[in-house]
């Protein structure tokens, strides 16, 4: 017998190795005994992994490999490289080409947020199922007969899997944002944790526990997607490096620690590939630009 290494990958952007890994998996594994857990840290930048700040993916990445060759497809938006990561493919042929977008056909009188249930749903609507115009990895598992749970703090898990608790997918879940597919799993995950919190490190806890208390109760599916919304929510409200920023990190490094220590209780570590993975970074920057004030005093109308 052949004994799997298995894969720790630190990844501080976006990559597409792990589409290839499900495809793999789902294909040559009916009894599926093996899984991959994608844990997303929504703004994370490489420089700031340390052993005092992240202690856990500082001791996973020595333990495993780094990928060091990466970076976002563009532009650098949540919804764009979530997309992305879930369909292998760049913007330009999956149809989600930033996270505000005018599309008439949806709503003529301003820009919409691609992620939005009602964007969504009238987006397949219009284009036969074609919202996303290539299936996703989790359509993929999914139609091997594969469990998957895609779990976000923010509403960008919608687009990972927007076909759970229907089809093929009958056995799967999403939550994104305190939202649910299919929507009567939710009830028993508010009824212990409560409902979803507005506190943005709060918000990485509930969603973190509903993964490992709830969704993994019953055995770890084929692939599960994390989706923490930290330290991005408090990066937009501070700026990289700050107090609150490495206190957010730090947090995030904490929801890791909790997903490998479910992954031992389940016995399946050893069988379990591993990702730590970003959509982007951030940057320091001197000034902002109000394109909507430039437009409004040129006589112009600008809506966003």
């Amino acid at each position: 017998m052949h004994m799997i290494r298995k894969r720790h990958l630190l990844l501080s952007s976006l990559t597409l190795i792990y589409c290839a890994q499900i495809a793999v998996l789902a294909a040559d594994a009916p009894t599926f005994d093996r899984h991959v857990v994608v844990v997303v840290w929504d703004g994370m930048r490489p420089d700031f992994v340390s052993e005092e700040t992240t202690p856990t993916l500082w001791k996973l990445a020595h333990e495993g490999v780094t990928f060091r060759n990466h970076h976002a497809v563009y532009p650098s938006a949540t919804q764009v490289n979530g997309t992305a990561m879930l369909t292998g493919v760049y913007p330009g042929r999956s149809g989600v080409i930033a996270n505000y977008v005018y599309r008439p056909e949806i709503d003529r009188t301003r820009s919409i947020s691609v992620e939005t249930p009602t964007v969504v749903a009238r987006g397949d609507e219009l284009s036969g199922g074609k919202y996303i115009s290539v299936p996703t990895i989790t359509d993929l598992a999914q139609r091997a007969g594969g469990r998957t749970v895609i779990a976000a703090a923010k509403t960008v898990g919608l687009l990972l899997d927007r076909h759970a608790g229907v089809g093929p997918g009958k056995n799967s879940v999403t939550l994104f944002a305190g939202q649910s597919l299919p929507r009567d799993i939710l009830a028993p995950i508010d009824a212990v944790l409560g409902p979803f919190p507005s506190a943005h490190l709060q918000r990485d806890a509930w969603t973190t526990k509903a993964v490992t208390d709830f969704l993994w109760k019953d055995g770890v599916p084929v692939l599960s997607v994390i989706w923490l919304g930290e330290p991005d929510l408090t990066e937009h409200e501070s700026a990289p490096g700050a107090p609150p920023v490495l206190t957010a990190i730090k947090s995030s490094d904490e929801k890791l620690a909790a997903v490998l220590a479910a992954l031992n209780k389940q016995a399946v570590r050893q069988t379990t590939d591993l990702f730590v993975v970003s959509d982007h970074g951030f940057s320091t920057i001197g000034r902002s630009i109000d394109l909507r004030k430039i437009l409004t005093d040129a006589g112009f109308i600008a809506k966003t």
